[in-house]
């Protein structure tokens, strides 16, 4: 648009020779030099020609998106029509500009615009570029992935999968106050795996860490003798050599199902390189699958390449803004198959409205894969087999890393099933299962030994025979011989100390309890076989007892209504206990405040400053009242108690709180106050 001068002298008609518009890289536009700019004359002073300026006119809009145009207006002021108005984008990769100021959207992010004419330079304007929302590309693209996992494994016969990660560290430079990146850390890993026609697989895997150390790991699987066979080495002095720790095997119970795992191969705990794609980058983790993700997605395709781009903003673990940006592209092949795969996730230093600044994190992932025919492998696992019954020694020791075997065997003790190699084979791979227990030549009943892993403890006396096997031998035996060891003293367990309040261990039967389950334990002496029972005396409210099978001499006490009960105990010998009385307190805030008063408090802890409790209702209720607790030096304490939703509280004569150092715990079907029953101490605040 073209403005009629104010006033027009023959200094003025030289200032206006004429302007020609073009951008910074293209040659001056043949149309009108004025074209999309407001050109403003005025009459000089009379001390000095009037200065030139130019500014760009506010758009309609700050923001357009990929692939849209936008056509910016300038204001020049005295420039001369042989000037050249000259637009310039700060990123031309985000937004290009031509020389009529025509601006269009290349990719997300932020760009500025700005015009200049006979060396003037407006102030930028500010132009965000979005993405273009497409609601199919990502699903479309997520579907061509999924395609390709479907397609037949046994196709594959080559694949390589690759994470390269790069860190980068800035400072701030002092004298200039720029960022400069003074540490750029890589790591990545990289999986090499074959896939062979007699079902076997070959994986190796190269890991580097931050300082770019690599670590090599071969894994070799494959099916012997009906097991599924993982053999690990690591690299070491130019060559692998097996870990016998890491190697290991499993029976095979679908052979189908061991086939698809070979044929696919086993990536980072996931089955087959696409599964890994997927699990890491698309099934619900951030990345390419978050809500804004999703819709900043843009999918491209060209020359049979599928590319998904996209974008959002996330908050790091202040609460900072971090522009996250991800690409991925993948080619198939005719079939359907995935060919190649490369990604890029980037993590960059983000300004408040969103914009990013320094990069911060790259990843690249790259994947390729081969169809085609396969071959058969020499890989023979066969060796990791124990073919000789002379290649295993098996004892049992005082410990699990026992050298030595034990010679003098005792009851309820816990010993070791230790296994030696003097050959090829490995026992990680090849283990020893148990296949039958015999006591006195008749199967061994289930409740005269325990096997925990290879830990066992014998519950009964008598001879033993533990036979084992491997996958190809039979007739590892382990013979265990226990002579009997009579009862000859039996007892209740006396109060514990404060260190064994732990009624799940089984210890003291109190004189008062709650209703529900209470553990207890007798005391017999040393090495004695348990064939206790216990027998009550007087059961008026129906009381039962049990007994712990894991563990000698412990039995569990079952009570569902208060009462009063009286309980011995006796071995098949005729050794017995005293009679022991026991008070049954219901399982309610009465049953609770009149467990307390009732009962008579000691500390259980000979070192504790506190020696005694007492507990008293107040009149008229049942579920208050008052304690008293007196120390070593003769100090007591006063204080109210009240119970509550099963609860107790305590506060001190002056109102404060108090803290209860051993508290109220509830057992499965019951309460228990400490963890036996017993207050401990109250220690005041």
């Amino acid at each position: 648009m073209m403005k009629k001068p104010v006033r027009l002298t023959l200094l003025s008609v030289f200032a206006l020779l004429g302007l020609a518009a073009c951008a910074q890289t293209e040659t001056p536009s043949s149309a009108s030099p004025y074209e999309n700019s407001e050109i403003i004359h005025s009459s000089p002073s009379d001390e000095s020609f009037l200065e030139v300026s130019v500014s760009i006119l506010a758009p309609a809009t700050n923001k357009i998106t990929v692939g849209d145009e936008l056509q910016l207006q300038a204001q020049v002021e005295n420039a001369k029509p042989s000037d050249t108005l000259i637009w310039k984008s700060s990123d031309a990769d985000v937004l290009s500009v031509d020389n009529t100021g025509k601006i269009k959207g290349i990719s997300q992010g932020e760009a500025q615009i700005s015009a200049s004419i006979a060396g003037k330079t407006s102030e930028p304007i500010s132009i965000i570029v979005e993405a273009k929302i497409d609601s199919t590309a990502y699903p479309t693209f997520l579907k061509l992935l999924e395609n390709a996992e479907e397609k037949d494994p046994s196709k594959v016969s080559k694949l390589t999968l690759s994470v390269q990660s790069d860190e980068y560290y800035y400072r701030q430079n002092s004298d200039t106050q720029e960022w400069e990146n003074v540490i750029n850390r890589s790591k990545g890993t990289t999986w090499n795996a074959s896939f062979y026609a007699d079902s076997k697989t070959s994986i190796e895997i190269t890991e580097s860490d931050k300082d770019e150390k690599d670590t090599k790991t071969l894994h070799q699987y494959g099916i012997a003798h009906n097991r599924l066979v993982d053999v690990v080495s690591d690299y070491s002095d130019d060559k692998y050599s097996v870990n016998e720790q890491k190697s290991s095997s499993k029976e095979i119970t679908d052979l189908d199902e061991t086939n698809a795992f070979l044929n696919k191969g086993e990536f980072s705990d996931k089955v087959g390189a696409l599964r890994y794609i997927l699990d890491n980058y698309f099934d619900g983790v951030s990345k390419f699958s978050s809500i804004e993700a999703r819709r900043n997605a843009l999918l491209e395709e060209k020359d049979g390449v599928y590319t998904l781009n996209t974008s959002e903003i996330v908050k790091d673990d202040v609460g900072k803004n971090v522009y996250m940006e991800y690409s991925m592209s993948i080619k198939l092949n005719a079939e359907g198959y995935l060919s190649s795969m490369d990604a890029h996730i980037k993590s960059y230093d983000s300004e408040t409205d969103g914009s990013k600044r320094r990069l911060t994190f790259d990843t690249a992932v790259t994947l390729e894969e081969t169809i085609g025919q396969r071959e058969s492998t020499t890989l023979d696992l066969d060796q990791f087999f124990f073919k000789d019954k002379n290649e295993l020694i098996i004892f049992l020791g005082a410990n699990p890393y026992a050298t030595n075997p034990v010679t003098d065997f005792k009851l309820n003790e816990k010993y070791y099933v230790i296994v030696t190699k003097n050959g090829t084979g490995s026992t990680n791979i090849d283990p020893l299962t148990l296949v039958s227990v015999t006591k006195d030549g008749e199967t061994a009943p289930e409740d005269s030994y325990l096997l925990d892993g290879n830990a066992l403890t014998i519950k009964k006396e008598g001879n033993y025979v533990f036979n084992y096997k491997t996958t190809l031998l039979t007739g590892f035996k382990l013979e265990v011989e226990i002579e009997r060891h009579e009862i000859t003293s039996l007892e209740f367990s006396a109060k514990p100390h404060f260190a064994n309040l732990n009624v799940k261990d089984g210890t003291y039967l109190s004189e008062n309890v709650i209703v529900g389950d209470t553990p207890f334990t007798l005391t017999a002496n040393e090495g004695a076989d348990d064939d206790t029972t216990i027998e009550f005396v007087t059961n008026e409210i129906g009381a039962t007892i049990t007994k712990d099978s894991s563990s000698p001499f412990s039995y569990v006490l079952h009570t569902s209504k208060p009462g009063k009960i009286s309980l011995k105990a006796k071995s098949s010998g005729g050794v017995e206990t005293e009679v022991r009385e026991v008070n049954v307190f219901a399982y309610t805030d009465e049953g609770i405040a009149s467990y307390l008063t009732k009962a008579k408090w000691n500390s259980l802890n000979t070192q504790s400053a506190y020696l005694t409790a007492e507990f008293a209702l107040k009149e008229g209720s049942s579920t208050a009242g008052t304690f008293v607790v007196e120390d070593t030096n003769n100090k007591k304490t006063t204080g109210a108690f009240e119970v509550k939703d099963k609860q107790i509280s305590f506060k001190d004569s002056k109102g404060g709180s108090v803290k209860v150092v051993v508290v109220l715990f509830e057992g499965a079907n019951g309460i228990y106050l400490g963890k036996t029953s017993r207050l401990a101490y109250l220690m005041l605040n």
